[in-house]
């Protein structure tokens, strides 16, 4: 049985998140990174591993501070390219 599109779509997003974000804290040290945004640095570390996803406020933070994640969630919340349903975010937060 076929999963469907819309669950792969979001699942893809999510994996590209997590790359983003990745990305956006690489940029030194994690001692530093951990002081710009007020975390540990083996919340870093785990972030740049993409072993996990931050919390809403550093999220928005590395967001905000970093205009390659910033315009990927832009498009996500215009709702550029398919849009998940209920059931299907349901799905991935059940599965990941």
């Amino acid at each position: 049985m076929s999963r469907p599109k819309v669950v792969v779509n979001a699942r893809e997003r999510i994996v590209s998140l997590r790359r983003s974000i990745a990305d956006a804290v690489s940029y030194g040290p994690l001692k530093v990174v951990a002081r710009d945004y007020g975390i540990s640095p083996r919340e870093v570390s785990t972030l740049r591993t993409q072993l996990g996803m931050p919390g809403v406020p550093i999220f928005l933070e590395i967001a905000r501070r970093n205009p390659a994640l910033r315009a990927q969630v832009i498009a996500m919340l215009s709702g550029e390219g398919e849009a998940a349903s209920p059931e299907a975010i349901n799905e991935i937060v059940r599965r990941t």
